[in-house]
């Protein structure tokens, strides 16, 4: 629940940034960009994390192996996504990834938690 409000208050923050930038010079803009290439970039961290202690309880309750197969897939598409938008810098480095490819990673994860905990449901 605590990473859904985290989730829901930065897309709010993004929201409000993108709104804000239409308004703002060109360097604003670039600082827009990097804050919400940032924000994906601590949901992507925060939402793998979420995602492999899913996963392993799916594993050890007996989620189904086609429910499992396609959560790995997802899992490793946001996986490619996350390697090409961080080759040209993390929040750690001072530059920021590529927004768009962190935003995919992000979201296909999303997915497949989502997926995972729908079948932890169905088996309860």
């Amino acid at each position: 629940m605590r990473g859904l409000k985290l989730a829901a208050l930065a897309v709010l923050a993004l929201l409000l940034g993108v709104g804000l930038a239409s308004a703002q010079s060109s360097q604003d803009y670039a600082g827009t960009y990097y804050a919400s290439g940032k924000i994906w970039y601590y949901l992507y961290l925060n939402q793998n994390k979420t995602f492999t202690e899913v996963y392993d309880k799916a594993v050890q309750i007996g989620v189904d192996n086609q429910t499992l197969t396609l959560a790995l897939e997802l899992q490793e598409n946001a996986t490619k996504d996350y390697e090409e938008a961080v080759a040209f810098g993390t929040p750690e480095t001072g530059r920021f990834p590529i927004v768009w490819k962190i935003r995919r990673a992000y979201l296909n994860l999303k997915h497949a938690v989502e997926l995972l905990n729908k079948a932890l449901a169905d088996l309860s």
